[in-house]
């Protein structure tokens, strides 16, 4: 099921905004957590917890990426 409610096909523009606005609200939070880490890193302020958040946050971001590219390849192909 894609978030327009229907088993595949193109997408209604309701699903689609559900899909961009779902990515937005769990990716803002990773985004910030990732880019405060480099520029803490870069300003030589390093620590152990900022680390602990990253690496996760690292990982859940591409995790996201890919899951994104996923569903929007397939709703681009039809099926």
């Amino acid at each position: 099921m894609t978030p327009s409610g229907s088993s595949g096909g193109s997408p209604s523009v309701g699903g689609m905004l559900l899909l961009f606005a779902l990515f937005a609200a769990l990716g803002g939070p990773l985004v910030f957590v990732i880019w405060e880490t480099i520029n803490q890193v870069l300003t030589g302020n390093l620590g152990a917890v900022r680390l602990a958040w990253f690496v996760p946050a690292a990982i859940a971001f591409g995790v996201l990426l890919f899951t994104l590219g996923r569903v929007l390849r397939r709703w681009s192909a039809g099926d």
